[in-house]
């Protein structure tokens, strides 16, 4: 496994929000992380980045135990992180958004302008144009690719379908596919469960910051039970 989370419990103040939360994630993989609003899901993902970090348990990156470093620390190791709201700089051009993303790295075959916009050729046909020129979709693909620019062996990606048309929804879900096909692993908050299904390896459910379910898509499909008491609106 590349990351291992184990029993980690973490805090908004003298809020209680994660209990004992366990997951994996093997190299390559495309994992999701499922449940209702105000779940856990996105401070699962924060404490992994060490922006909430965890008071109790671990984080374990290859091994390394990464809980108590801060989050350059964590992304410099291989790890990106895409939250819900993209954090797109609005003024900036989409190149000079990319640019920003890329960091000198030890690791010989970090990515490129030119592999991303390879990968992503929209990017260059926009490179000039502002962030907030940009439709939600554009956003997100920028976002994915300002992301990969660290050259991660890891992506987070908090909400990627969340606000988009359903035909933009499927474009993203072919850059995840896209991510999986270079190698890269991909833990995936989403309320969207359907969506996430389709593209996932393992799911996990989280409810009231627990974690209730670990399997396979096919484990979680034949349970309506239990999709019916942690997923149901």
């Amino acid at each position: 496994m590349i990351l291992t989370v184990e029993k980690i419990n973490t805090f908004y103040g003298d809020s209680h929000i994660l209990f004992d939360v366990d997951l994996t994630i093997a190299e390559g993989e495309v994992v999701s992380l499922l449940g209702r609003n105000g779940a856990g899901k996105t401070t699962t993902l924060r404490s992994i980045m060490g922006l909430t970090p965890p008071r109790e348990g671990s984080v374990r990156w290859l091994g390394e135990e990464v809980q108590r470093l801060k989050p350059h620390q964590i992304a410099r190791k291989g790890l990106g992180f895409v939250p819900e709201d993209r954090r797109i700089f609005s003024r900036l051009s989409v190149e000079e958004n990319l640019e920003i993303g890329a960091f000198k790295l030890e690791r010989a075959s970090g990515w490129t302008l030119e592999r991303i916009y390879g990968l992503f050729p929209k990017l260059e046909q926009l490179k000039a144009h502002k962030g907030d020129q940009l439709s939600g979709g554009e956003q997100q693909m920028l976002a994915i690719a300002r992301a990969l620019m660290g050259t991660p062996k890891l992506v987070l990606l908090d909400e990627p379908s969340e606000g988009l048309a359903p035909a933009i929804v499927k474009d993203v879900g072919e850059m995840i596919g896209t991510l999986q096909d270079e190698g890269i692993a991909v833990l995936l908050v989403e309320q969207n469960t359907r969506f996430a299904c389709r593209l996932s390896d393992r799911v996990y459910i989280i409810d009231n910051g627990r974690v209730r379910f670990g399997g396979t898509v096919a484990e979680l499909e034949a349970d309506e039970e239990l999709k019916s008491r942690y997923l149901a609106v």
